[in-house]
């Protein structure tokens, strides 16, 4: 059976969660918005009925925490630390039910020690200040599996205390597949916890079992009419060397970084630039992380095995409660996308962290003597800061530099002007679907009074995230009238395109006076008549 503790340290989990939710939230208003929180702006600032007909087109797999950021922006507005907010209180959330969880499984010392490495793993960090559902799975897997752990606990107890506990786990569970599908995978990690626990009775089995059984039988509708937008789930053109990289690393030991795309810095990395040492202080990270969990999975390898040993009965659940749920969902989504549809992407995996957490203390906890113990604990802290910091420049979120691009624009241009948002890269359909205008939605104060010239269907016209746009040369009759048109470009803007433009403005009577290239991401150019 779940060991149970008597006592309900309440006060403890709380203060555990806040502290959590300090260091996740730590620096918030630093980094720029980027693309993927202006979808969630996108999203949450539509009508009731205008994300109901984007549903049906596009994006229902963030449903539920866009129709919650609906209401929360509606009352706190879109700045960046309000539209991250939500995210750090949900990490802040899912540390108490850490603490919950650790605390039943080996007691108080590993509860706190969990609640640690929880709060200094940097995909735990990097989510508590991302404006997106991640840190919302984190919360919903954590007090899903307290409430699993809470339901074996009443296996003969009340029969209607039985049934409200399972009742709960079962609710949870769906809100989980509602908020991210990714995490019915949650659920088949219970599975194998359940079949792996040789202590549970029969009936607790097939409690969980009809629990579980609801869950899916509710979730049906759901995942039928998600089915129909698979191929807005994971990442395009994965490979085996892609995923491995970003199973090993990124997924729960780095997070997102700094770059232009992810792996690829925009700037040598050395030693002597401290904007940089996020790089090599992610792989030592990586390798102490990893050689925690295999210490830890060799120590309680009896355990593993349901053989006696050395282990009391108190110790022997940490890993079966915390392995499958770390583990399965990578194996079961990365097998999946090499062998069948690219379906893999490291922020899914992000409800894994506090078994992640969990499974580097039982490591931890296995060294010997204590001066060891406590140079890997200042080793990880020493190494994570510079990950921490990274995270929290101005182009912490891959590279982005939007809030320079805005304020440039807020101190330069003049209502009357015109701007042109550029293809992010080539299209070849008769609309371009993907452009730069994602500043507009993150900073729109910044261009409000300016002609988007480009503009032809804003995205809940287009019941899309990012709306749809002319060409420039169908733009003509756009520029009649302006003597000034800013264009907003990424700087790997293509030399064709960008001569392209150029020529066909020259057509009408404009040059380019200027370039700026504002940060490593965009460049702002501005052309006169």
């Amino acid at each position: 059976m779940i060991p149970h503790l008597r006592a309900r340290p309440i006060g403890a989990a709380v203060l555990a969660g806040l502290v959590v939710g300090v260091i996740a939230l730590g620096g918030v208003w630093g980094p720029s918005l980027w693309s993927d929180e202006a979808a969630t702006i996108s999203a949450a600032t539509r009508s009731w009925a205008e994300l109901w007909a984007m549903f049906a087109n596009i994006d229902l797999v963030h449903g539920l925490y866009y129709l919650g950021m609906h209401v929360w922006v509606s009352a706190f507005g879109t700045a960046p630390v309000a539209l991250r907010l939500p995210s750090g209180l949900a990490i802040a959330g899912a540390g108490s039910c850490v603490w919950l969880i650790a605390n039943r499984l080996r007691g108080r010392r590993f509860a706190w020690w969990s609640v640690a490495a929880f709060a200094l793993l940097p995909r735990v960090f990097w989510a508590g200040i991302e404006a997106r559902p991640y840190a919302f799975t984190v919360l919903i897997a954590a007090a899903s599996t307290l409430a699993l752990l809470r339901a074996l606990d009443t296996a003969t107890g009340p029969t209607r205390h039985r049934i409200g506990r399972w009742a709960v786990y079962a609710l949870l569970s769906l809100i989980g597949v509602l908020a991210n599908v990714y995490l019915a995978l949650l659920v088949v990690g219970h599975l194998v916890s359940i079949c792996w626990d040789r202590q549970l009775s029969r009936r607790q089995r097939v409690e969980w079992l009809a629990a579980a059984g609801a869950t899916g039988l509710v979730s049906v509708p759901f995942l039928a009419a998600l089915a129909r937008q698979s191929g807005q789930i994971g990442d395009h053109e994965i490979g085996l060397l892609v995923i491995l990289r970003n199973v090993v690393v990124n997924q729960w030991f780095l997070g997102d970084t700094p770059t232009l795309t992810n792996g690829v810095a925009p700037t040598a990395i050395t030693l002597t630039n401290p904007a940089t040492w996020w790089f090599p202080a992610a792989i030592i990270v990586t390798l102490l992380g990893w050689a925690l969990i295999a210490v830890g999975v060799w120590r309680d390898r009896f355990s593993l095995r349901g053989t006696p040993s050395a282990l009391s009965d108190r110790d022997r659940p940490a890993l079966v409660w915390t392995l499958p749920w770390a583990v399965l969902p990578a194996i079961i989504i990365g097998g999946y996308s090499l062998l069948v549809s690219p379906m893999y992407g490291a922020r899914y995996l992000t409800f894994a962290t506090p078994a992640v957490a969990m499974l580097l203390v039982v490591g931890f906890s296995a060294i010997r003597p204590a001066v060891w113990r406590r140079a890997v604990a200042g080793a990880l802290v020493l190494a994570v800061l510079p990950i921490y910091v990274s995270q929290r420049m101005t182009d912490g979120k891959n590279g982005s530099d939007w809030a320079q691009v805005a304020e440039y624009l807020a101190h330069h241009a003049r209502d009357g002007q015109g701007v042109y948002f550029t293809p992010t890269y080539a299209q070849n359909t008769p609309t371009v679907r993907q452009t730069s205008r994602g500043i507009a939605v993150a900073y729109p104060d910044a261009f409000r009074g300016l002609r988007d010239i480009t503009l032809l269907r804003t995205p809940a016209e287009a019941n899309t995230l990012a709306g749809e746009s002319r060409s420039l040369d169908q733009s003509a009759a756009q520029l009649v009238g302006l003597d000034t048109v800013w264009m907003v470009r990424r700087n790997d803007y293509s030399t064709a395109s960008a001569g392209a433009d150029e020529a066909f403005l020259a057509t009408l009577g404009f040059k380019r006076v200027a370039t700026v290239r504002v940060g490593a991401l965009d460049q702002v150019v501005r052309f006169d008549r």
